[in-house]
C-alpha cells in the first residue's frame, strides 16, 4: 500500500555556547540546543489510505568549534534529544484509529563550516543526520484483529539532512 514519503522540509533555531581552550589554535568547547517543527502530509495509495503527520524535534549536545583560518571555522556537534510525532489518519471506506502523539528519543550528528561575513555574522552551512532509536511505523489491521496487520508506511530512522543559515 504504502509509496514512498517525500522530502520534509523543517524549521528550527538552534543556539551554542562555546568558551574558548587555551592552544596554538584557536578552538572552543560548548554546548547547544535546538528546536525544529516539521509537517508532512502523506496521502498514500490514490488518497484510500494517508496520515498527516506534524513533528516537533527538540534536541541538546555538545559542541567543538575550531578557526581553521581568520574568516572560516569548523563547527562539529553530537547529542540527543526526542521528537513529538502528532498524526491524524486519513481513510476512507474503514474508521481509522483515533489521533495521537508520542515520542520518539534520536541521537544528532552535525557537522559545519561558519564563514564570518562582518562584525559577529556569518553565514553558517552544514549537513546533520538524527538517528532515529525506534521504528515508527503505521498499520492497517483488519476489523476482527485475526489476521496479521498491513504496514501502510513507515518513517525513515536515519535521516540525513543540510542547512544554511545566518
Amino acid at each position: 500500500l504504502a509509496g514512498d514519503l517525500p522530502l520534509v522540509t523543517q524549521a528550527s533555531a538552534l543556539l551554542a555556547v562555546a568558551h574558548r581552550l587555551s592552544g596554538a589554535r584557536a578552538s572552543a568547547l560548548g554546548g547547544w540546543g535546538s528546536f525544529g517543527y516539521y509537517q508532512l502530509d502523506a496521502e498514500l495509495h490514490a488518497g484510500l489510505v494517508g496520515t498527516e503527520i506534524q513533528g516537533m524535534a527538540l534536541r541538546a549536545g555538545l559542541l567543538f568549534t575550531t578557526d581553521l583560518s581568520r574568516r572560516l571555522a569548523l563547527r562539529l556537534g553530537v547529542g540527543g534529544g526526542a521528537d513529538r510525532i502528532h498524526y491524524v489518519p486519513h481513510v476512507q471506506g474503514i474508521v481509522p484509529a483515533p489521533a495521537d502523539s508520542f515520542y520518539v528519543p534520536a541521537l544528532s550528528f552535525w557537522a559545519g563550516l561558519d564563514v564570518r561575513l562582518v562584525g559577529g555574522l556569518a553565514l553558517t552551512v552544514h549537513l546533520c543526520a538524527d538517528a532515529m532509536l525506534e521504528e515508527v511505523h503505521f498499520d492497517i489491521h483488519d476489523a476482527q484483529g485475526s489476521g496479521p496487520p498491513s504496514r501502510v508506511f513507515e518513517l525513515d530512522t536515519f535521516r540525513p539532512a543540510a542547512g544554511v543559515g545566518l
